[in-house]
């Protein structure tokens, strides 16, 4: 078999790289612990009649004289990866990680047994150190369940530009669980206790990266382009409460149009409470989708606050577009908890007005003295659902300096002003200390903590205030 290709030797003894080298051919000897390289235009590989060590690619060929057995590697181009990352993964050793390929009989793991996946990898520039590759089997929480190390490609055998492909078998331990999003965990480090590591700083890339699979060969529910593999629902919320859902998808055939989701919630008696459509990933990038990416989205649905609580079906259709019928559908089980809110007026200490943006509304205060310390409580009231999770202040000045402060989401962190329900009044308690005796002012207002703008105060003409807070009082202390 002539040929102008690389010579591949795949080694398996001292013995057979000096025998096969007798070739007088420029080659590099794979050894079956280490990772062999994928030459551009293939290669051919060399080896023991009886070697049995990568299947994957040295299984058939000519049997030549002397027990040795030569076949043909095709060109790199010619390994895909099946199991894909969302964007090819580059790492601080120097290499960009596409994915792996699969035997055509193991698409998934199952709990124990042995199962191998092939790591491509492409050099675009050699490190200064050896390396090694792992790879870890895991669920959504980390859990470990399958563990593989391995050696890489010898600095001295990379090419830039050239593919790698790297064997692994992960023994999958009998605890996996069936049925829900699986990850595979890979990276990079050193080969050697004598090298440093890798120059993350230089070259600001990440030593390790993950890639989604599926656990299992059925779907939930299926389209022409995209499969539901898996989704996980809050399926008991409070009033006001954001709905979060998680879903795992794996992409069937790659298109042009745009592909999104259509949520509803009905009533059980069939009546639409609540619509939504969102892009079916927020990393979306138009044209990438590559035939068999399975990638998980988490969505959060902004439910109107004064839904009334009970039992309610949601839907999420596939669309193509937004008009579209579904393309498919998949429903499930919510309820909704009743919270409890006030929605009377309450007895407030002193009136004190004020309208922040037309969304939200300072009723009032009450306050107690105590030396130094001071306890305030806050009444507050939304005149509409609130779009935003606002953070308010307290703020104590003296001499205007700020002596001293409150920041923090409403009722003790634990109830954002998205949740509020229209019209709902609520009260929040706070303790502010003076550092020393003297006269302060106390402020109030509110900001969003994403922007740090703060709301605008609105006076009953419709104008706004110059200043983006309201006056409580003054005070003497002690």
């Amino acid at each position: 078999m002539k040929s102008d290709r690389d010579l591949l030797i795949m080694a398996s003894s001292d013995n057979m790289q000096w025998e096969a080298l007798q070739e007088s051919r420029n080659a590099r000897v794979v050894w079956e612990d280490r990772a062999m390289p994928l030459s551009t235009n293939g290669a051919i590989l060399l080896g023991k009649a009886d070697y049995e060590g990568r299947p994957f690619v040295f299984s058939e060929g000519e049997i030549r004289e002397g027990g040795f057995r030569v076949t043909e590697l095709s060109p790199s181009a010619s390994f895909s990866a099946d199991l894909l990352p969302l964007h090819p993964i580059s790492l601080s050793n120097g290499g960009t990680f596409l994915g792996f390929v699969t035997d055509s009989n193991d698409i998934v793991p199952k709990p124990e047994e042995i199962w191998t996946i092939h790591l491509i990898e492409r050099i675009d520039f050699v490190s200064a150190h050896n390396y090694k590759v792992f790879v870890h089997l895991l669920d959504s929480n980390n859990t470990k369940y399958a563990q593989a190390d391995l050696q890489g490609l010898p600095k001295a055998h990379q090419k830039v530009g050239e593919y790698v492909l790297h064997t692994i078998s992960l023994v999958v331990d009998k605890n996996l669980p069936i049925g829900v999003p699986l990850i595979l965990s890979f990276g990079v480090y050193p080969d050697s206790d004598h090298d440093i590591g890798f120059d993350t700083n230089e070259n600001g890339l990440s030593s390790s990266g993950i890639i989604e699979i599926k656990s299992t060969a059925d779907s939930l529910a299926r389209s022409d382009y995209i499969d539901l593999l898996n989704i996980v629902v809050d399926k008991e919320i409070v009033q006001g409460q954001p709905l979060n859902v998680g879903a795992t998808w794996q992409v069937v055939r790659p298109t042009l149009a745009d592909i999104g989701l259509r949520w509803n919630i009905l009533s059980l008696e069939g009546n639409l409470v609540f619509d939504s459509e969102t892009d079916i990933t927020l990393d979306q990038v138009k044209n990438t989708f590559s035939t068999g990416l399975v990638f998980t989205n988490q969505y959060f649905l902004r439910l109107d606050t004064d839904i009334p609580s009970g039992n309610y079906v949601l839907t999420m259709d596939v669309v193509q577009n937004a008009s579209d019928k579904p393309r498919a559908i998949y429903s499930l089980p919510i309820e909704i908890m009743d919270s409890e809110r006030n929605f009377s007026m309450p007895q407030i200490q002193h009136q004190k007005s004020a309208n922040f943006n037309d969304e939200l509304a300072l009723l009032g205060y009450d306050s107690v003295h105590n030396g130094l310390d001071v306890d305030l409580t806050l009444y507050w009231q939304s005149y509409s659902q609130v779009e935003h999770d606002y953070k308010y202040f307290v703020h104590m000045w003296h001499d205007d300096r700020l002596v001293a402060q409150i920041d923090a989401t409403p009722i003790n962190n634990e109830y954002p002003t998205s949740w509020w329900a229209p019209g709902e009044i609520l009260d929040e308690s706070v303790k502010l200390a003076a550092p020393s005796a003297g006269n302060y002012t106390l402020t109030t207002g509110f900001y969003d903590p994403d922007t740090q703008e703060r709301l605008k105060v609105v006076l009953p003409e419709g104008n706004n205030m110059t200043n983006e807070w309201i006056e409580l009082y003054k005070i003497s202390l002690p």
